[in-house]
């Protein structure tokens, strides 16, 4: 009884939904068919027509919710990208190198963060090939960002290579020419790949993958083009590295002067070691762990100095150099830092002088340092570098710097080589009166502070480093690198000093 009652009411609806559907429908005349036929036919089809229709709103509706949650999934994971970007990297899956490459006496390295690749410098041209070798063998096609520390041909005259295979998408430079063929060459292949060159008038930082890359300028730019050498600083995770490009210790102070934050893990120390970078100030600031030298095989310069490996040694530093070691290539995970060398050599060997330096023991047994003195003729009264146009007196140490086939020994006066276009070297100033006291103080590289903390060394027990919190011995060498607004001299007992904080240095171990 109830299935027919069922079976009723569902024909009694289905004749209804039928006669409102036929009233609704237009008419249409079709040969040799029916009516009834016709309007059966259109029912069916606008039956089968609403089935499709309500389908296509469900699935339309359905695609819009996937779309939506597909952008908004995006979103996320934009802005968890950003954060990641923004938090030192931890992440053992990431992946961070270094490789500084052998160009012989000149500068190169490549960086990888995360499948990010970035350049700083490429050596002199001679090396071009072998910058284009390995980023061949790399695969190593596409580069984020390349970085021209300055125009000295022995930092830019390989990223010709490097341009030569991958393209490059921005490339910062200290300047933005410069009267060489390297760097007119360098400005060919940029414009060829459309890459812009960025002069950066101020500090500027991105990422490189997880890592975190600060490109430091000095504020103030310099007529020497060393002193206004690109700095980058590059933290993953807990490491940092750090590139100093030529920079003397006159660029090094006034960076510190401005306070940037120069601490690193490992050191690439600037200008392969001469020893007018690399600073005891400095030092005590970035207190490196390792330190990087890149330099070339029997280089006429003698680097690196005696100078400068006589302020490392104490630091007790692991030393890396490019001359004796081949390519040294850095990893880290962020919390460990690991080092190879594509050649191997003493531990001795990485602490003599260039080429043709000599180590002596100490009486304690200690492997110590000499460096080897130059022959002067007797009526020289400067010396020039026919490639810088600066005169020195002949006891600056610099003059141990200059290259045999750029240096000149002169007795003319200073007015007469002022006159023919040379400048007083500023360091040893050898346009002012010199007397046979300050020409001695030259000799032994005693500078001003030292002479004046020797002098007062029976009333000044100490001198102290307000800003680094350490303190020194009256005649310590890094008593001269301190500015004079965070130097204090004390009468201070050992035991008093250290009770107000602050921690004895490590080279003089007051």
């Amino acid at each position: 009884m109830k299935k027919k009652r069922f079976y009723i009411s569902f024909v009694f609806l289905s004749v209804v939904l039928s006669m409102v559907l036929a009233l609704s429908l237009p008419t249409t005349e079709t040969v040799g068919v029916s009516s009834d036929n016709v309007k059966s036919k259109q029912i069916t089809e606008t039956i089968d027509d609403l089935a499709i229709i309500n389908t296509d709103i469900f699935s339309d509706r359905h695609d819009s919710q996937l779309i939506l949650l597909s952008q908004k999934k995006e979103k996320v994971d934009h802005q968890t990208d950003a954060y990641a970007k923004k938090t030192k990297s931890k992440d053992l899956s990431t992946s961070f190198w270094i490789r500084y490459i052998n160009v012989g006496q000149g500068d190169s390295a490549i960086v990888q963060c995360d499948g990010h690749y970035m350049m700083i410098d490429g050596g002199p041209a001679s090396a071009s090939s072998t910058v284009y070798t390995i980023l061949k063998k790399a695969k190593i096609d596409s580069i984020d960002c390349m970085i021209a520390t300055h125009p000295d041909a022995d930092h830019i005259g390989g990223l010709s290579g490097a341009l030569n295979y991958a393209k490059v998408e921005k490339c910062y430079s200290s300047v933005s020419s410069h009267n060489t063929k390297t760097f007119e060459s360098l400005l060919k292949y940029l414009q060829k790949q459309n890459t812009p060159l960025i002069v950066p008038d101020g500090n500027i930082s991105f990422y490189l993958g997880s890592a975190l890359v600060e490109v430091i300028v000095p504020a103030e730019k310099c007529s020497d083009t060393n002193n206004n050498s690109i700095v980058t600083k590059i933290t993953y995770g807990n490491n940092s590295f750090l590139f100093m490009g030529d920079a003397e210790t006159e660029e090094e102070n006034k960076l510190l002067d401005a306070r940037n934050d120069l601490a690193c893990d490992v050191l690439k120390a600037g200008h392969h070691g001469s020893s007018s970078s690399t600073g005891d100030r400095f030092l005590g600031e970035s207190n490196p762990q390792y330190v990087i030298l890149s330099v070339g095989t029997d280089n006429s310069y003698g680097h690196p100095t005696f100078e400068t490996l006589a302020r490392l040694k104490p630091l007790d530093v692991t030393l890396y150099r490019t001359d004796l070691q081949g390519d040294i290539t850095c990893e880290s995970n962020g919390e460990k830092i690991t080092f190879s060398t594509s050649k191997t050599t003493t531990k001795e060997a990485l602490w003599e002088q260039g080429s043709s330096a000599k180590a002596f023991a100490n009486r304690d047994g200690s492997t110590a340092l000499t460096p080897e003195k130059t022959s002067i003729p007797e009526e020289t009264t400067y010396v020039l570098n026919k490639s810088s146009k600066r005169f020195h007196h002949p006891t600056c140490k610099s003059v141990g710097e200059i290259a045999e086939k750029n240096k000149e020994y002169s007795a003319k006066s200073s007015e007469e080589l002022i006159a023919n276009g040379y400048k007083p070297c500023g360091r040893c100033k050898p346009h002012e009166k010199i007397t046979d006291e300050t020409s001695s103080d030259l000799e032994n590289n005693v500078t001003a502070q030292e002479k004046s903390a020797k002098n007062d060394a029976h009333v000044i027990h100490y001198v102290l480093n307000t800003k680094t919190k350490k303190f020194h011995d009256c005649n310590c060498s890094s008593v001269a690198d301190i500015s004079p607004g965070n130097k204090r001299e004390v009468t201070w007992s050992r035991e008093k000093v250290v009770e107000q904080g602050y921690s004895p240095c490590k080279r003089c171990s007051p």
